[in-house]
């Protein structure tokens, strides 16, 4: 299933991509993802608690709910499904297998990061009904920076911030970029001239001369070629 937004300002992704959000908790990660795929594209690590265990806060489970995320999306992306992984994002080694099986599918793999200040997430974080504990989401916030500036060396396809998609089949990915320049800088048909027999008037003797005043003729007439 392909996704889309009413933006014409958004962001496009290759059908079928493995996008991985990364970014503290109260980030916006699980916001963003609703908004712009499908409930069945998004493997999100707290709905799997839910299903390992007594809920999504159930931290229990969570080795239980990463092994349930890591099978569902090797299926997904085998498959060739766009799959959005909504999970804080922050551990470096599930990330770099995510880029890797992504790869080993000739499937693209976007990272999203999610820049949002402390301030805000604790503002958030607060505003839960059951939010993260304040040392927890500290944690967060500092392995968020550590990783932050480095995404871009982690073999992703791309890396971007959490702007509205599109998910498009890759021949598309540019159209939109292409149609902006041909309103901006409009490229209109050439026509060229090509002669299929040289049997000028006159014969050999003439050809020179007959060759430079079709050419000549060509070039007012607005030949380009």
């Amino acid at each position: 299933m392909s996704v889309s937004t009413d933006s014409t300002d958004s962001t496009e992704l290759p059908s079928p991509c493995l996008v991985v959000l990364v970014g503290p908790g109260a980030a916006g990660k699980s916001t963003w993802a609703s908004l712009h795929f499908a409930p069945e594209q998004i493997v999100s690590s707290d709905r799997l608690r839910a299903v390992a265990g007594t809920g999504e806060d159930d931290q229990s489970a969570s080795q239980d709910a990463f092994a349930l995320l890591d099978d569902i999306v090797r299926m997904r992306v085998g498959r060739r499904l766009t799959t959005v992984i909504d999970t804080l994002g922050l551990d470096p080694g599930r990330r770099a297998r995510w880029v890797a099986l992504a790869r080993s599918h000739q499937v693209s793999c976007v990272a999203v990061t999610f820049d949002t200040s402390p301030a805000q997430c604790r503002a958030r974080n607060r505003a839960r009904p059951r939010s993260i504990p304040v040392d927890v989401l500290s944690q967060q916030l500092r392995q968020w920076v550590a990783t932050r500036d480095g995404l871009a060396d982690e073999g992703f396809d791309r890396v971007i911030t959490p702007a509205p998609v599109t998910v498009v089949t890759p021949a598309f990915t540019g159209a939109r970029a292409a149609s902006k320049r041909q309103r901006e800088d409009p490229v209109g048909l050439r026509f060229g001239l090509h002669l299929s027999a040289f049997d000028a008037p006159g014969g050999a003797p003439a050809l020179r001369s007959w060759l430079v005043e079709v050419a000549t003729a060509a070039e007012t007439a607005g030949f380009d070629a």
